[in-house]
């Protein structure tokens, strides 16, 4: 391969590379990853709970809040993110929850997600969800690791 077409095929690599990133400063992309929550409010998830999100490229989010599962609209403009649909909320599944701690985080992380107004990821590949009152923390979930 001559230097000028490894140069150019170097230079394609990259590119590339930063458009699957846009939107973050060096982790994952923060649509189509499937994010697994750290923490709600600065709060650690429950032990033995998961709470998952999907921001998908139509425009539609979706995951589990710890006993139900929610989905919706959002919009993202760079790291502008609001939940986009009637009343700009989520619909969710209504399974009883029997573990009142799981419980109460899933009423706390719905309440915080409605509040995001920031979404960015940072040089670990953290994806920070911001907003008055909301904090939340995920990590990439191990591709496949999340049943649909």
């Amino acid at each position: 391969m001559t230097r000028l077409a490894r140069g150019a095929f170097g230079a394609a690599l990259l590119l590339s590379a930063c458009a699957a990133q846009a939107g973050s400063t060096g982790g994952p992309a923060v649509v189509g990853t499937d994010w697994v929550a750290r923490t709600i409010g600065g709060m650690p998830v429950a032990e033995g709970s998961r709470v998952t999100l999907l921001l998908a490229p139509d425009g539609r989010i979706s995951g589990s809040a710890g006993c139900n599962r929610y989905t919706g609209g959002y919009r993202l403009d760079g790291s502008r993110f609001s939940l986009a649909g009637e009343g700009a909320a989520v619909a969710t599944t209504r399974m009883a929850c029997v573990d009142p701690v799981v419980s109460q985080q899933e009423t706390r992380f719905l309440a915080q997600l409605a509040q995001v107004r920031d979404a960015r990821v940072d040089n670990s590949g953290t994806l920070h969800l911001t907003g008055t009152g909301a904090r939340l923390e995920f990590v990439a979930a191990p591709r496949g690791s999340i049943g649909r």
